[in-house]
């Protein structure tokens, strides 16, 4: 199937103690920006490559302002399961992120085949480009899912989503797929508010920011979840 790219747009992030989400939820309800839910929420799977050396990684905790990261994402209550799939090329320069995006046409049972079976069927289905990226020196290093809620002001300028029951599973020791170990993250939810990089929409987001009851932090699920390994080897600092 062909890439797609999405449109730039900038993206910060608010972790946020689970004891204030409902704070947050009264402040959605309650906000002048007259937030509405465009569809349900949904479970959000993620398998993330990192090279040997935890290059992905390494340049989050550096706090580079221009990275990239690649992960594979499926929706679906089951993590077991990749279905209707898209491997992801994510890439931020200080808060605009955008995405290069490939769907792959690939079924696969996590639980009954090994990390080279798995990223073979992932090379059969991906396009020339998609497959080159999974050719290069990269290798699963975590899964990963959470509940997203998704909102959207009235006049659609600014994005808001939620994140809750964050769950991860660390990948680098095994060569089969790690869904019986998690390893412990903090119990928190991610607040993401997002809008396009026009002026117009720059306003909205400033604006919104400045009502909302928490602060832009930097936060990173993958990086999390690394961290929190009790068999990580650690990183070399850059």
């Amino acid at each position: 199937m062909m890439t797609h790219a999405e449109a730039p747009r900038y993206e910060v992030k608010m972790p946020c103690p689970l004891h204030y989400l409902h704070g947050v939820s009264a402040w959605v309800r309650l906000d002048s920006a007259h937030w509405y839910a465009p569809y349900p929420q949904r479970q959000i799977n993620n398998i993330y490559f990192d090279t040997p050396d935890c290059q992905n990684l390494n340049e989050n905790l550096a706090g580079s302002s221009d990275r990239s990261k690649l992960r594979l994402r499926w929706y679906g209550s089951s993590l077991n399961t990749i279905s209707r799939a898209r491997l992801e090329l994510k890439y931020r320069e200080g808060a605009v992120i955008w995405k290069a995006i490939w769907p792959l046409d690939v079924t696969a049972d996590l639980s009954g085949l090994s990390w080279s079976a798995v990223c073979r069927l992932l090379r059969e289905a991906a396009d020339v480009d998609a497959r080159l990226l999974l050719n290069q020196p990269v290798f699963p290093a975590l899964i990963n899912s959470y509940r997203r809620r998704y909102y959207v002001t009235r006049d659609r300028t600014v994005r808001l989503t939620i994140d809750t029951d964050i769950k991860a599973y660390y990948q680098r020791s095994t060569n089969r797929p790690n869904l019986r170990r998690p390893v412990y993250v903090a119990d928190h939810a991610v607040v993401e508010l997002k809008a396009a990089t026009d002026n117009l929409s720059y306003e909205r987001l400033a604006e919104v920011i400045g009502r909302f009851p928490l602060r832009p932090d930097r936060h990173s699920k993958y990086a999390q979840g690394m961290l929190a390994a009790p068999d990580f080897e650690g990183v070399e600092l850059l």
